[in-house]
C-alpha cells in the first residue's frame, strides 16, 4: 500500500456504511499522523528502485534512516487491515 493509498484508506474508514463510522477529529489525527510520517527517496539502487526513508523518523533520529514504512506507519497499516 502506497502512502497515498494510505491516506485514501483513512478517508474511506471515515465513510464506512456500516454504522462504524470514525469521528472527524479522530481521522483528522490518524491522517496528520500518516501525513508527518511520508516516505522520502534516498536514492535510487542500480535497479532503479527508490530506496525510501521516513522523513519524519529521520529528522527525529539524524545518526540513521529509518526506512519507509516505518513502524509508526506499519502499525497504523496493520490496524486498517
Amino acid at each position: 500500500m502506497t502512502h497515498e493509498e494510505l491516506l485514501n484508506r483513512i478517508a474511506q474508514a471515515g465513510l464506512e456504511p456500516y454504522g462504524n463510522v470514525m469521528p472527524t477529529h479522530l481521522v483528522l489525527a490518524l491522517r496528520a499522523v500518516v501525513e508527518l510520517h511520508k516516505p522520502h527517496t534516498v536514492w535510487i539502487n542500480f535497479e532503479g528502485t527508490p530506496i525510501q526513508d521516513c522523513d519524519h523518523c529521520g529528522q527525529l533520529n539524524s545518526a540513521e534512516d529509518v526506512p519507509y514504512p516505518c513502524p509508526t506507519i506499519q502499525a497504523i497499516k496493520k490496524e486498517l487491515m
